[in-house]
Formats: structure tokens, C-alpha cells, sequence
């Protein structure tokens, strides 16, 4: 087996900074997918822009 280290007080920051961006760069992105799709679905089915 080999020894397990722990990462160093810098190495967690820095890792939990990139999760942090990365899972915000993906919310924004599906948040204007679902915007996007919403009122294709829209127009497609009902015939129109506009809201729910």
C-alpha cells in the first residue's frame, strides 16, 4: 500500500475555488439553456412568444 497525504491547506483552496467556478460557469449555462429551450418549446407548441 502506499502512503496517503493529505493536500496541503493551498492545494484544497485552490481545488475548491476551481469546483466552486466550474459548477457556476455549468448553473449559468443550464440556466439559459432551460430560458432558451423554455421559449422554443413555446412558440413550437403554442404558437407564440411570450411567457408560461
Amino acid at each position: 500500500m502506499k502512503k496517503v497525504t493529505w493536500p496541503s491547506f493551498e492545494e484544497a483552496t485552490n481545488s475548491s475555488i476551481v469546483v466552486i467556478i466550474t459548477v457556476l460557469i455549468l448553473m449559468g449555462f443550464l440556466a439559459l439553456a432551460d430560458l432558451v429551450l423554455g421559449q422554443i418549446f413555446h412558440i413550437v407548441l403554442w404558437g407564440g412568444v411570450g411567457g408560461a
